[in-house]
């Protein structure tokens, strides 16, 4: 039977991407599961930090419509903002302070840079660095010390610490006799418990598995682009592997990529954060130099991994260097729009005029 290729549609447009309510619910059902799991594990201080950071965005985006006489109360966009912010305080830091420094750091930062599309600066990592400037004693330590950089497989210490079930060494057993095997590299028991969950303090840093299988979901519907955070996990690993045991007195390209990966919430930031509304060049050319210099930040401010507070710093300064980037994108197509389109126009005029 032949296809009718002219079946009318109800509907009659086709949108050649998500729109933003589409983004924000996908972002948030990625997530849902995360949240699950700080069930599941009883981590019920972590749980009420997210919610008062959610109450606190919502709080925030009530008064600044408000104040500003405007409607388009963006809730789910607020709700999304609190969550993600709630999710980098670690389970002791005080609710109220959670509460109290995200409710005043994005109503100043709403009131000063504007709503999602106007916004150059990620709001939720503008709060978490406060946080960490003025409660630094909340977060949690380094994990590794500068004197383990020189060893060859420093996260190890890290695996042997994780509780390792039967599961895991079964799982590690046949990645070694597998996918490993050929390299003549060897995965340490506890690899997959800690990738499943960490148990670190801050719930972005816990559950990589589920981090990563979000953003490969989010990545084949369409609701993130891979570029940047392609761009950003090379760059950093690279200079990771190659520099970071040199700090630790270690062999040059040594470096322990695995323990950057796992730890500092680096999955994390690079496919939920980097990629935040009103944040990123346009181009593709300037998505590939922004992933790039985020991850020449990255090795600056959270080294070989393990930082407790890094991640929002390295996005905060990505933020900064996207303005030049996206400065000189509206130059250049300025620049184009002068030299080539408007020629045209003119052209395409004095023809329609008969040549006058």
């Amino acid at each position: 039977m032949k296809k009718n290729n002219y079946d009318a549609l109800l509907r009659p447009y086709w949108y050649a991407a998500p729109s933003f309510q589409v983004i924000i619910m996908g972002t948030l059902f990625a997530l849902a599961p995360q949240i699950f799991m700080l069930f599941v594990t009883k981590s019920y201080s972590a749980l009420g930090n997210i919610l008062s950071a959610v109450c606190a965005s919502l709080f925030a985006e009530g008064i600044n419509k408000l104040l500003r006489n405007t409607g388009g109360f963006q809730g789910m966009y607020a709700g999304l903002q609190g969550l993600i912010t709630g999710m980098f305080f670690p389970g002791e830091y005080p609710i109220l302070s959670v509460f109290a420094l995200t409710l005043c750091t994005m109503l100043l930062a709403k009131y000063a840079f504007g709503g999602p599309a106007a916004s150059w600066i990620n709001q939720a990592a503008l709060t978490v660095a406060l946080a960490y400037v003025v409660g630094s004693r909340w977060f949690p330590d380094f994990l590794i010390l500068k004197s383990q950089l020189a060893l060859e497989n420093p996260v190890a210490r890290l695996f042997m610490n994780t509780q390792i079930s039967s599961l895991d060494i079964r799982v590690t057993g046949f990645l070694n006799s597998t996918v490993f095997g050929f390299t003549g590299a060897l995965i340490p028991a506890g690899f997959f418990s800690f990738f499943w969950d960490s148990g670190a303090a801050i719930p972005v840093f816990r559950f990589n598995v589920l981090t990563l299988a979000a953003s490969i979901a989010l990545i084949v519907f369409d609701i993130i682009y891979w570029v940047i955070p392609a761009c950003f996990l090379g760059v950093y690993f690279l200079l990771v592997l190659f520099f970071a045991p040199l700090a630790g007195g270690g062999i040059f390209a040594f470096g322990d990529v695995l323990l950057a990966a796992l730890t500092g919430g680096t999955l994390f930031t690079a496919f939920f954060m980097l990629q935040w509304f009103g944040t990123v060049p346009q181009s593709i050319k300037g998505k590939i130099v922004y992933g790039c210099i985020a991850g020449g930040f990255g090795f600056i401010f959270c080294g070989c991994g393990a930082s407790p507070a890094g991640a929002v710093f390295t996005v905060l300064a990505a933020n900064l260097a996207s303005t030049f980037i996206q400065f000189y994108e509206q130059y250049h197509r300025r620049g184009d729009f002068r030299n080539k389109l408007l020629p045209r126009i003119i052209d395409f005029w004095r023809l329609s005029h008969g040549g006058n």
